[in-house]
C-alpha cells in the first residue's frame, strides 16, 4: 500500500567481551583478528567508494540513494532497457529518466541530475509544502483549502496552484521545505513557480517519500495520494497512459513554454500492478512543439521493462 513505511536496518546486539584474568597481557591472535578487521573494513570502504564514484557517477546524488543497506542499489538504464537507454541517449541532454524499482529496490537512470523546468509538476512539491504548512498549524486543511489543492492537482489548475503557492512563502517557501525534507536541485525562478527547475531525481525522491511515509502525517499523506490518483483522465499522458490496465496509478504531468519559446514535458508517478510497485520520472525540454510523443515513448519502453 502507498503508506507502508520502509525498515530500518535492525543491528545486532555487541557480544559480550571474554573473560581475561587479571594481569594478563591480551593473546597475539586478538590483535591478528583486530588487524583483520580493520583491513576487511578499510577494503569495503574503498569498494564502497569506487562504487558510489564510478557506477552512480554523478555528484549530485541525492542522500537518499545509499549503498548497500539504506537506500536502492544504482544501475544505468542499459541495466533494465537496452532500447529505453537508446532512446534516451538519442535525446542527448535533452531527456532525463528515473525509474525506481520499489518492489526489487532498485534505482535506474540517465541524466538524472540535470535540472529541468518543472511546469505543472511543481504543483506536487506546492500540495506537499502547503500540507506540511497546515501541519506545523496543527489543524486540518480548511474545505477552500482541499478545494484549491483539489482543482490544483486534479485539473492542474494555475490560479489554485498560485493561491498555494503565495500562501506557502512563494519561492522561498518552496525552497525552505525542500531543503527541510532533504531535496535538493530546488532553483526558484523570480517569473513564476512554473519555471523553476529541478532534475529528475529530486522528483522521484518527492514521490518516493510520500509514498514510502517520510512526508506529513496520515492523514495529509492520504488526501495527496488521492489527489495525485484522480489527475483528469485528459492528464494522464506518460506515465499514466503506459501503465497496464487496471494498475493504480499516481501521477503529474507538467508542460510549458520555457523561456527559449521551446516546449519543456514531464510526466512522473506512482504504479502499482501486480504485486510490483514502480516510480518513473521522464523530463523533456527544448522541444519544437507541444508534444508528448518523447515523453509517452520513453514511459512505455519503462513500463514494458519493469512488467
Amino acid at each position: 500500500m502507498w503508506n507502508r513505511r520502509s525498515q530500518a536496518p535492525r543491528w545486532p546486539s555487541p557480544s559480550a567481551q571474554p573473560h581475561i584474568q587479571p594481569y594478563a597481557p591480551p593473546p597475539p591472535p586478538m590483535r591478528r583478528r583486530g588487524r583483520s578487521r580493520l583491513l576487511i573494513g578499510l577494503i569495503f570502504v574503498a569498494v564502497l567508494a569506487v562504487v558510489m564514484c564510478g557506477v552512480l557517477g554523478s555528484s549530485l546524488r541525492p542522500s537518499w540513494l545509499m549503498l548497500p543497506w539504506f537506500g536502492p542499489t544504482h544501475a544505468p538504464l542499459d541495466a533494465l532497457s537496452s532500447d529505453l537507454a537508446a532512446y534516451a541517449k538519442s535525446q542527448g541532454d535533452d531527456m532525463g529518466v528515473v525509474i525506481y524499482d520499489i518492489t526489487h529496490n532498485r534505482y535506474y537512470s540517465y541524466n538524472d541530475s540535470t535540472p529541468f523546468l518543472l511546469a505543472s509538476s511543481a504543483k506536487v512539491p506546492i500540495m506537499l509544502s502547503y500540507l506540511d504548512l497546515v501541519e506545523s498549524q496543527n489543524r486540518r486543511p480548511t474545505t477552500s483549502e482541499t478545494q484549491l489543492l483539489t482543482r490544483m492537482i486534479t485539473v492542474s489548475d494555475n490560479d489554485a496552484a498560485q493561491a498555494l503557492f503565495q500562501a506557502r512563502g512563494w519561492n522561498a517557501g518552496q525552497a525552505q521545505y525542500l531543503q527541510k525534507i532533504g531535496v535538493y536541485g530546488y532553483q526558484p525562478n523570480a517569473n513564476g513557480w512554473g519555471w523553476a527547475t529541478l532534475p529528475p531525481s529530486s522528483t522521484a525522491q518527492l514521490f518516493t517519500m510520500l509514498y514510502q511515509g517520510k512526508v506529513l502525517n496520515e492523514q495529509d499523506r492520504a488526501l495527496a495520494m488521492e489527489l495525485l490518483g484522480e489527475v483528469d483522465a485528459g492528464q494522464r499522458w506518460g506515465v499514466g497512459q503506459a501503465a497496464p490496465d487496471g494498475a493504480s496509478v499516481y501521477m503529474k504531468d507538467g508542460w510549458v513554454t520555457g523561456p527559449d519559446g521551446t516546449w519543456a514535458m514531464n510526466s512522473s508517478g506512482i504504479v502499482e500492478t501486480g504485486g510490483e510497485t514502480y516510480i518513473i520520472s521522464v523530463y523533456t525540454q527544448h522541444q519544437p512543439s507541444y508534444s508528448w510523443t518523447k515523453v509517452q515513448r520513453a514511459a512505455d519502453l519503462a513500463t514494458q521493462a519493469l512488467t
